[in-house]
């Protein structure tokens, strides 16, 4: 199943991603756990980024997310169409 990953609450700055339709039926779900993946501290994913005091924040898009769905075999086969997405059309929406 084709959707948009949109990031900004207009709905322009977005992803879109293949992915089965059982992740999409339980989304709310897998964006829980793909969070506490995500966001745990002592998970030393690629993700971390330093500011310039130090601090540590995640930088990520959809290929976060669909590598997360991969590696925890979910949906082996879940891949981008297009990163930044000019058109989303009216694809179904997963937003981050």
């Amino acid at each position: 199943m084709i959707v948009a990953v949109v990031f900004d609450d207009a709905g322009k700055d977005a992803d879109i991603i293949e992915i089965d339709k059982s992740v999409l039926d339980n989304i709310g779900i897998h964006k829980f756990e793909f969070c506490k993946w995500m966001f745990d501290k002592n998970n030393k994913h690629r993700y971390w980024r330093k500011t310039s005091n130090g601090s540590m924040y995640c930088a990520y898009r959809a290929e976060a997310f669909l590598e997360w769905l991969r590696d925890s075999g979910i949906d082996e086969n879940a891949k981008l169409i297009e990163e930044c997405a000019s058109n989303i059309g009216n694809l179904p929406i997963i937003k981050f």
